[in-house]
């Protein structure tokens, strides 16, 4: 039953946004945009002096879901929230891309990385 909740939650998720320790200089703090399907996806992020990251994610109608994790390895890690529930994210940046994967928990509330979805972000000039 879990698995399906979580199964359920991450649709909603997907379908609302669309209808190393030292990391690199520019770091994840910033306004990042996806634009797919004619939707476009804007993620805001800030990044605090001990690697903790926070943000928000802004989709299609005004649906937004609240981001919350620390940098560990060079790498964003944490969960998105929204009214409905929570998945896993991992943030990698390779330059002015950011690929943000959201990942369903599994039975056990452990990410399935079976079940991510990436996000391919593009640094907002600004």
């Amino acid at each position: 039953m879990k698995s399906h909740r979580a199964g359920i939650i991450f649709s909603v998720v997907l379908a609302g946004l669309l209808g190393t320790a030292v990391h690199a200089a520019a770091g994840f703090a910033g306004t990042w945009v996806l634009q797919s399907q004619g939707v476009t996806i804007t993620l805001v992020m800030q990044e605090g002096s001990q690697g903790e990251l926070t943000g928000t994610i802004t989709g299609k109608g005004g649906y937004q879901m609240r981001l919350e994790g620390q940098i560990q390895d060079g790498v964003g890690v944490g969960a998105c929230r929204d009214d409905q529930g929570a998945v896993f994210f991992e943030a990698h940046l390779a330059g002015d891309r950011m690929d943000l994967y959201l990942i369903e928990p599994d039975s056990n509330n452990m990410p399935d990385s079976s079940k991510a979805r990436t996000l391919p972000f593009v640094r907002q000039d600004g």
